[in-house]
């Protein structure tokens, strides 16, 4: 699973990038974030979630791409769906460590 995120926005308007294929990482991050994918319902997701309100909200950029299908979502931290957000903060914790790197 090929995965490429972007988180953009907030007060400094900093972005935070990170692209990843799951086949590279150690065995048990990949199902991690496999199954985070899953119980996301995130392929069943509209592409746009809301809309980003307010100077200092984040926005997130999601691409997902499997062998069988591939879908983006692009979403805010004011409204990211609940079930969005596990992976979001996943994603976000592996785009700062890859940045420290």
């Amino acid at each position: 699973m090929r995965i490429e995120f972007e988180r953009s926005g907030g007060v400094a308007g900093l972005r935070l990038s990170l692209s990843i294929d799951t086949d590279t990482l150690p065995e048990a991050e990949a199902e991690e974030i496999e199954k985070l994918v899953e119980a996301s319902g995130f392929f069943e997701m509209p592409e746009r979630t809301g809309t980003p309100s307010g100077a200092d909200a984040f926005v997130y950029r999601v691409k997902v791409e499997s062998a069988e299908r591939a879908h983006t979502v692009t979403t805010s931290d004011i409204d990211a769906p609940s079930e969005l957000s596990p992976l979001l903060e996943r994603l976000e914790r592996l785009a700062r460590r890859a940045r420290r790197e």
